[in-house]
C-alpha cells in the first residue's frame, strides 16, 4: 500500500512538470465521469454489482450529502457559464493589437483552466456522490439528476462528433491535396500551404492571388507580405529549402 501511494506521488510530481499538466488532469477527470455515467445506468438497469455480492461502499456524511446534491448542480452550472465568458473574453483581449497582450494572455488562460478544473471536480464529485447513494438504495434519478445526465451525455455526444469530424477532414484533407510544380532540395513535391524551412526559417506558402504567384511569408497573425517567391526559394541552392509537415 506505501508503495502504490510513493508511486501516485511520483507520478503526480512528473505530471505537475508537463507544461500541458492542466489539459492532461482535466482529460483524466472526463474520462472518470464518463466511467462513472455509464456505470450508474449499468447498475441501475442491470444490478451488475449486487449480483457478486459486493460490500457497499459507506455514504458521505450527511451535511456533505446535502449541500452537494444542493448545491454543486448550481455551483457547477455558474462555474461553466463563468468559463465560456472568460474564453470569449480572452479571444477579445488577444485579439486587441497590443504588447500588454503578453501580460493579459497567461492572466486569462490561467482563469479558464482553474474553472474548466473546478467545474469538472465538481461534476466528478456530484456523480461520485449519486453513485454511492444508488448503491445504499437511495433514488438519484430526481429531476437535477436528469439534468446533469442530459448535460453530460451532450457534451460527450458533441466531444465525440468533433473528434469524428477531426478525423475525418484529416482524411478529406489529405484526398484533396493540391500540389505545386515544385520540388524541395530533397525532391520532395510541395503542396499548397505547406510550411517550409528556407535559411533556417520557418515560412508558409501562400498564393497571391492579384499576381498569381507563389510567395514564401512568415506565419503569424500580423500582415502578410509578399517578398520572396517560391520559385526563387527554389532556385537558390544555398537556401536548402525543405518541406516542414507536423505529423
Amino acid at each position: 500500500m506505501t508503495k502504490d501511494i510513493i508511486e501516485f506521488i511520483k507520478g503526480g510530481k512528473e505530471l505537475s512538470k508537463d507544461k500541458f499538466a492542466a489539459v492532461k488532469i482535466v482529460s483524466i477527470i472526463e474520462k472518470l465521469i464518463l466511467v462513472i455515467f455509464i456505470l450508474i445506468y449499468l447498475l441501475n438497469n442491470w444490478n451488475i454489482y449486487l449480483s457478486f455480492n459486493t460490500p457497499v461502499p459507506p455514504l458521505f456524511a450527511k451535511n456533505v450529502r446535502l449541500f452537494i446534491n444542493s448545491y454543486v448542480y448550481w455551483i457547477v452550472g455558474s462555474i461553466v457559464v463563468i468559463h465560456f465568458a472568460i474564453q470569449l473574453l480572452s479571444r477579445y483581449v488577444v485579439s486587441i493589437p497590443s504588447n500588454k497582450n503578453l501580460d493579459l494572455f497567461p492572466f486569462w488562460k490561467t482563469c479558464e483552466e482553474m474553472f474548466r478544473l473546478l467545474g469538472f471536480l465538481g461534476i466528478l464529485l456530484f456523480l461520485l456522490n449519486a453513485l454511492i447513494e444508488m448503491l445504499n438504495g437511495i433514488n438519484i434519478f430526481n429531476n437535477v439528476f436528469l439534468s446533469v445526465s442530459i448535460a453530460i451525455a451532450v457534451w460527450f455526444s458533441v466531444k465525440l462528433f468533433c473528434w469524428l469530424y477531426k478525423k475525418n477532414m484529416q482524411i478529406y484533407s489529405k484526398s484533396i491535396i493540391n500540389y505545386t510544380d515544385f520540388f524541395d532540395s530533397d525532391s520532395k513535391r510541395i503542396c499548397y500551404g505547406d510550411y517550409v524551412i528556407f535559411n533556417q526559417r520557418l515560412y508558409q506558402i501562400k498564393f497571391h492571388a492579384n499576381e498569381k504567384v507563389l510567395y514564401l511569408v512568415l506565419p503569424g497573425l500580423g500582415r502578410i507580405k509578399y517578398e520572396l517567391t517560391l520559385e526563387e526559394a527554389v532556385k537558390d541552392k544555398s537556401g536548402n529549402l525543405k518541406i516542414f509537415r507536423k505529423e
